[in-house]
């Protein structure tokens, strides 16, 4: 009896340590926040994980690039050139 005991504690052992060893690796991952100003508005950008400030940056390059193109007082966006396309097609 005893020995039938100590195996149901043992097996009890491993089982708890079989699920809390995999949570010891989930620590909290890397984030990266920028603040950037565009489209008239201010922008809180995070990104998560191992790549995070290259998630960023990339976000950035395509707001800045839709900024420009959707510029209504930037001569060289789509929405200047139909504005001032008085009806005409563009």
């Amino acid at each position: 009896m005893n020995h039938k005991r100590l195996h149901t504690r043992l097996l009890a052992l491993l089982l708890c340590c079989a699920l809390v060893l995999p949570l010891s690796a989930c620590g909290e991952a890397k984030s990266t926040t920028q603040q950037i100003f565009a489209m008239d508005t201010v922008m809180d950008l995070t990104a998560y994980g191992k790549k995070a400030d290259d998630g960023i940056n990339a976000a950035i390059s395509i707001i800045n690039s839709m900024d420009t193109l959707l510029d209504p007082e930037n001569e060289r966006s789509k929405t200047y050139e139909i504005n001032h396309a008085m009806g005409a097609p563009s």
